[in-house]
């Protein structure tokens, strides 16, 4: 769901470009793209962002970047190739050769970087940004198996690069084994040291069953319930935090990069043609759920006083 793009220089120096105003009404369409559900690879472990901003740049490319790095939308990538580039060209390289270790979904270059280099996969000529295959086929819903790879597939990239994560799901209960997946995908947020830890909030509802059988979760059969989660965290040396509510049916995977609908609960199922929909949200609605989830909004009621801390 979210879409990973390397740029060369040139493509964000506007001196070099036929035409200026071509140039601006590009760089408003990045501009979306990184509000809605694209992020830039910061090449070298942020030799590329640094490259950037020690030069000239125009304040239009200044404000793009300086944003995407606000918002946690620069990513690092490590070094692939043994010198650091000079030149667009010499970064166009050193993209190719990051997305070759990982995939990109996009590399856009300026008009001297692609007279000078080999077409591959995702190359992107700036002002044919919005006739670019990948551009095209942006979509903001997916439709896959309720598997543990379908979903490590799809939601990874988000898990791995947000600073925030808010788990919901009525019928979580990693004690049972369709919900191992779920404990796999959030010891995946995992953050090496010397970067900050994300916050991850983990939503349920406080009955299990259904019809006769409903019944209210105690505190007892709450921590029994998430001691899988627990020593999954504790092993990865990460934290979290339980927020059990009265009632509700929506399922979402909320993030301070994107918002996420979902068809079915985070659980796998392993029926044959079992099918999950991860539909994008927008930051409007995105934000409207956070405040549904604050205990202060009035919406639903905690059944314990305050989170209960995981990890």
């Amino acid at each position: 769901m979210l879409r990973e793009i390397a740029l060369t220089p040139d493509a964000l120096n506007p001196d070099v470009r036929e035409s200026c105003d071509v140039w601006r009404l590009v760089m408003g369409q990045l501009s979306q793209f990184l509000k809605e559900d694209g992020l830039i690879r910061d090449l070298r472990n942020g030799e590329w962002m640094q490259a950037m901003t020690t030069g000239s740049l125009h304040p239009i490319a200044r404000e793009l970047l300086e944003f995407a790095k606000k918002e946690g939308r620069m990513v690092w990538a490590p070094p692939q190739l043994k010198d650091s580039p000079d030149t667009s060209e010499q970064w166009y390289y050193e993209a190719e050769a990051s997305s070759k270790a990982k995939p990109l979904t996009g590399i856009v270059v300026g008009r001297q970087t692609m007279e000078g280099c080999d077409e591959t996969q995702g190359l992107t000529l700036i002002e044919k940004l919005n006739a670019a295959k990948w551009w095209l086929e942006r979509c903001n819903s997916v439709r896959v198996a309720r598997s543990a790879a379908a979903y490590q597939k799809v939601l990874e990239p988000i898990i791995k690069h947000s600073r925030s994560l808010m788990f919901i799901d009525p019928y979580i209960d990693p004690s049972v084994p369709r919900y191992q997946a779920f404990v796999d995908l959030v010891t995946k947020a995992f953050r090496p040291k010397g970067r900050p830890p994300v916050r991850i909030e983990i939503h349920r509802a406080a009955t299990t069953g259904s019809g006769r059988n409903k019944e209210v979760l105690t505190r007892r059969a709450v921590e029994e319930m998430f001691l899988p989660l627990v020593q999954a965290l504790r092993k990865a040396g990460m934290r979290a935090e339980l927020f059990i509510w009265d009632d509700f049916h929506d399922r979402h995977l909320i993030s301070n990069l994107i918002g996420l609908t979902l068809s079915n609960g985070f659980d796998i199922e392993e029926k044959k043609g079992s099918k999950i929909t991860f539909a994008q949200i927008s930051g409007a609605v995105r934000d409207d759920v956070i405040r549904e989830f604050d205990a202060n909004s009035g919406e639903h009621h905690l059944l314990f006083e305050g989170p209960i801390m995981l990890g």
